[in-house]
């Protein structure tokens, strides 16, 4: 433990007490001793220098912080405490964006005094809710199904929802009682996708929408296909993986510029980015991981990017500790970023001496060298999360990102200055510009379908096996240590 920093052991130690805590304390009274301890370890270890308390002391506030995070079920103010109650009514409001899918709308509400508590509610597409409103509800209140491949209810616990209601009757009570920031926020981005709808035909402005927005409630089921074989279902999900490479695209794109000028103008990109799309919790998170992996690809100073990583993985996950166990995102997200900060450098410099040929061929033009080793160094990385959520292995998967990665920023780019022309009142100038960014969109489309017919372009596997575990970290392991030969001067 002597070659890691307090950084290293107090953000591991953290993280190891979370998982440690989801498996084996759940229910265990008395938090706030295990929060005594852990302050106490945490003073002796510093007065000390005890490095491997550091990690013990960190590993009690991980337990700590998730056990707060747990909701006292006993409680007869919870909502969540009459689940499996048949009848059920309270008065709420709906405090998050409105989920509009194309027969059916999924609402959470923040339930009224004396109860508290959140409840995924979902109901038929008509008549149309909206943020801010204040419902009348009356139905069966349900704790959400687990099943054996998928959790529901912990997948709505990162969001801290432990009751969903299906169809139940509804009645306005009152309207516009939301913030007025995240109103207008969502109005506008709503706005904003009824735009591409008409500059664009269906599946591309749906597809648009995906890339900008992240929104997938209008691409068709076969499209989704296309791109769940392909390891393309990422690029309509707004993930640090995403943003990563859509950055680091622009910023190449942008290398005449001075470093610095580079760096602003991507940081803009990204704070606009997040705003244009509601900055939602899921989206704060993929833009810090974002701007983290484009220090590491133009500060090139790992030391930085790994403090800077270990230290946004522990507030966030101080924030929302359940993220680390239950939201795939961040876990791909934080896969992904690795993958471009320690194993891209390696893995081109590897394949750039033992490959010389090959390396040679593969263009520079249009950065589709550099997207290739960006994208394949992320999905070695998320690989172990991808199959154990997932059980699939795309083979295809290198080669379509390849080529995708380098139409993204093109169809985010056009489709976005499309839009915005067109609502300053330019409506041919949006659409003959939207015309150029549907060609890259179909482009996207194309890549997918083509490669995911190609024969055994994803194939089932069991990731829970423990040999298949060793295999991986092993390879892992030995790819790590490749490093680039010195030369020394003449």
């Amino acid at each position: 433990m002597k070659s890691l920093s307090p950084v290293h052991l107090f953000v591991s130690g953290f993280l190891v007490g979370i998982f440690v805590a989801k498996d084996f304390m759940v229910g265990v009274p008395y938090a706030e001793w295990i929060l005594l301890v852990s302050v106490v370890s945490l003073w002796v270890a510093a007065k000390y220098r005890l490095q491997a308390l550091i990690f013990c002391a960190a590993a009690f506030l991980g337990i700590w912080r998730f056990l707060l995070s747990c909701p006292d079920f006993a409680d007869m103010s919870f909502v969540s405490h009459y689940n499996g109650s048949s009848d059920f009514a309270f008065m709420g409001e709906i405090v998050r964006e409105v989920d509009v899918r194309p027969d059916h709308q999924n609402l959470v509400l923040e339930v009224d005094a004396p109860l508290h508590g959140l409840v995924h509610v979902r109901v038929s597409r008509y008549p149309e809710h909206s943020y801010g409103d204040v419902l009348s509800v009356y139905g069966d209140l349900l704790e959400p199904a687990s099943f054996d491949d998928f959790s529901y209810k912990d997948y709505l616990s990162r969001y801290g929802v432990y009751s969903v209601m299906y169809d139940p009757f509804l009645e306005r009570y009152s309207a516009f009682n939301g913030n007025f920031f995240w109103s207008k926020m969502f109005d506008f981005k709503s706005y904003f996708e009824g735009v591409l709808n008409e500059i664009f035909p269906e599946p591309s402005s749906s597809l648009a929408a995906g890339l900008l927005l992240g929104s997938r409630r209008g691409i068709p089921d076969e499209v989704q296909e296309y791109f769940r074989i392909t390891g393309l279902s990422h690029i309509v999900a707004i993930s640090g993986y995403n943003i990563t490479i859509v950055i680091a695209f622009v910023g190449a794109l942008l290398s005449f510029l001075p470093k610095r000028k580079q760096i602003v103008a991507s940081l803009v990109f990204v704070v606009l980015f997040t705003v244009l799309v509601g900055a939602s919790a899921a989206v704060v998170r993929a833009s810090i991981m974002g701007v983290i992996g484009l220090a590491a690809i133009w500060f090139g100073r790992k030391t930085f990017v790994t403090q800077s990583l270990l230290l946004a993985a522990f507030f966030m996950n101080f924030v929302n500790p359940r993220i680390l166990v239950y939201d795939i995102g961040f876990q791909l997200s934080f896969a992904a970023t690795c993958g471009l900060v320690y194993v891209s450098p390696v893995l081109e410099s590897f394949f750039e001496r033992k490959f010389g040929a090959l390396y040679s061929f593969i263009p520079q033009r249009f950065c589709i060298r550099e997207s290739l080793f960006l994208t394949v160094s992320a999905q070695i990385t998320a690989l172990p999360i991808i199959l154990l959520n997932f059980g699939q292995l795309s083979l295809v998967s290198p080669i379509a990102n390849m080529f995708v990665a380098v139409l993204i920023p093109w169809a985010m780019l056009l489709s976005f200055a499309s839009a915005v022309i067109y609502m300053i009142g330019f409506v041919y100038g949006g659409l003959l510009i939207g015309y150029v960014a549907w060609f890259f969109i179909e482009a996207i489309v194309l890549i997918a379908e083509k490669c995911s017919q190609i024969p055994f372009a994803s194939v089932a596997i069991d990731y829970t096996e423990p040999w298949m575990c060793a295999v991986y970290l092993l390879f892992a392991g030995r790819a790590l240590w490749i490093r680039p030969k010195s030369h020394k001067p003449k």
